[in-house]
């Protein structure tokens, strides 16, 4: 046993020394493609602070038309040099494969070789993310390899490339011969491989340039998709040169990489909200991505929601009385100008406009609400890190009831993490929490019926709704609003059914210890104040408006 602990222990030396040796230099690999058992290469460049046990992002550089696995390791071009300087700032693992050369455009054999290739360095390597990028052929091959495996790609930076395989008329005998014939022949198989008719698979951050004097490969297609991607995802850059040809210069092309991994990693700026000009603290319970502001029991209130990890998720929601001013300040590292998109929620349309590294919202005649979304800063899209209240061992005072603009807000909120939509984890696109949803309120209207009480309102609103047609993908502000309406219908039809009607129903709350995790149970001096009975008087109801039940002569922090 131990002989055999010695031989495992001299094996993962042996490796890390290998790697450590061929750190910064570049590697000729050879491998079996199982694709159809031919030897295919890639070239592997270790960065100089390689560190087998450490996680790195990998940066696999596409080459174009007549060009090798060797193109963006040796050439001085501007989009090489560039893919070679974030990898060496980022501390990246660079892979440039063949797939195929010299004349790719990602048909079958060579998306299988670079899923392989995918796989197999996962193995081998400690990998965080992969950012795929090209250019030319190279870029028309990232956008599509992203189409068919957005589960594997986490950046995509194209260089001069296309978009739609079907309107391409260049260069078509190598793709007849990558592709196994020509679009009369497998039409299928062109427009499977082309990226612009699945802009909803594009949920990470996306670069994108192009040239108005580029004739090889023409940019409509490729422009086509980012303008249809920023539809739903913030993190898109999209750089059109009039006087640009094929080929982006150095200075764009390190541009379009950082933005890729500027918004792979978001700096969270930090957020605080002051009403009238007094800053509130968000409510003690803030969890899940909800910070709710509240300036006393009549007052302003405010809700902003979002995830740290995913820039494009923040939304706040604000219910103002006559005269009030709400002012959200940024923290930014520099002086930025907040962009963001205002729906009002009432009938009196409240102003919001932008400041110097703050925003302001004001009712200046009359109460209302308001729905502020797609917030982004110059460089992309915003994340923002809400300033906490401020650690107490005094009582901990419960929140007032939400007005109705915040209680929806809440409710939709509670959706979209349920759903899966700009999470961090198991993300969805509208349509597809859409099919989810409509499948499971297919199961209960039938459960409903049934048992005969479904009113035919009802039924009749879900038969129209189910019957419609889904919005086209890439609008995503459509496919929104048709996932809003079937929930709040789902939501309707839950609340109706004589099963739901309750009593009152009486919470017991109170308020978790100082100390975390295991240890909540332990009290004594860890003990906070807080907390109280509540009943809930009409239970589904649109929002629970509960009321307190402690005797006046009993201390409010009970």
């Amino acid at each position: 046993m131990a002989a055999r602990l010695k031989s495992i222990l001299v094996c993962v030396f042996a490796i890390s020394l290998v790697s450590a040796l061929c750190a910064g230099q570049p590697r000729d690999v050879s491998f079996v493609a199982t694709y159809d058992q031919s030897e295919q290469r890639y070239v592997l460049l270790l960065p100089e602070a390689y560190d087998s046990a450490q996680s790195h992002d990998l940066l696999v550089c596409l080459h174009g038309h007549g060009a090798d696995r060797w193109q963006f390791v040796q050439e001085e071009r501007g989009e090489a040099r560039a893919a070679r300087v974030v990898a060496t700032q980022q501390n990246m693992i660079l892979v440039s494969p063949d797939y195929r050369a010299t004349t790719s455009w990602m048909g079958p054999a060579a998306e299988a070789d670079l899923v392989q290739i995918i796989h197999d360095l996962r193995k081998q390597h400690v990998l965080r993310r992969l950012v795929l990028s090209g250019a030319s052929m190279g870029a028309t091959s990232a956008l599509t390899f992203t189409a068919l495996h957005p589960d594997l790609v986490d950046g995509v930076v194209a260089f001069n490339g296309h978009a739609n395989h079907l309107e391409y008329t260049n260069l078509q005998e190598a793709i007849q011969i990558a592709f196994g014939g020509n679009k009369e022949a497998v039409p299928e198989e062109y427009r499977k491989r082309s990226a612009e008719f699945y802009p909803e698979r594009f949920t990470m951050p996306v670069a994108i340039t192009a040239g108005g004097k580029d004739t090889t490969v023409p940019p409509d297609s490729a422009m086509r998709l980012g303008r249809a991607i920023q539809k739903h995802n913030p993190a898109v850059r999209l750089d059109f040169q009039e006087t640009r040809g094929h080929e982006t210069d150095y200075a764009a092309a390190l541009s379009a990489y950082e933005f890729v991994m500027r918004a792979l990693d978001p700096k969270p700026v930090r957020v605080s909200i002051a009403v009238n000009g007094k800053t509130i603290p968000p409510a003690a319970g803030s969890v899940a991505g909800v910070w709710f502001y509240a300036n006393g029991p009549t007052g302003a209130q405010a809700l902003l929601t979002g995830h740290a990890a995913v820039p494009g998720s923040w939304r706040m929601t604000a219910a103002l009385n006559t005269g009030d001013e709400v002012r959200v300040s940024f923290a930014p590292d520099e002086a930025e100008l907040v962009q963001f998109r205002a729906e009002p929620l009432s009938p009196a349309a409240l102003r919001c406009s932008a400041e110097t590294n703050g925003l302001v919202i004001k009712a200046v005649s009359s109460p209302g609400a308001v729905l502020l979304t797609q917030f982004a800063w110059h460089g992309g899209p915003a994340s923002f890190a809400p300033e906490c209240r401020p650690f107490s061992r005094g009582p901990v005072t419960a929140s007032p009831d939400p007005r109705p603009a915040i209680a929806n807000a809440l409710v939709e909120w509670d959706w979209r993490v349920q759903d899966g939509i700009l999470t961090p984890r198991e993300p969805r696109t509208y349509r597809q929490a859409i099919e989810k949803i409509a499948r499971q309120t297919d199961a209960l209207v039938a459960e409903r019926l049934g048992s005969k009480t479904l009113s035919l309102d009802e039924e009749s609103a879900w038969k129209m709704l189910r019957t419609a047609d889904l919005p086209a993908v890439d609008d995503t502000s459509a496919g929104e609003a048709r996932w809003l309406q079937v929930h709040r219908l789902r939501r309707q039809i839950v609340l109706s059914n004589p099963l739901f009607r309750l009593p009152s129903l009486l919470f017991v709350k109170h308020v978790p210890s100082v100390m975390s995790h295991q240890l909540t149970q332990v009290y004594g001096y860890c003990a906070r104040p807080g907390g109280g009975c509540l009943c809930w008087r009409n239970p589904g109801s649109a929002c629970a408006h509960a009321t307190s039940h402690l005797p006046p002569s009993r201390p409010a922090t009970s």
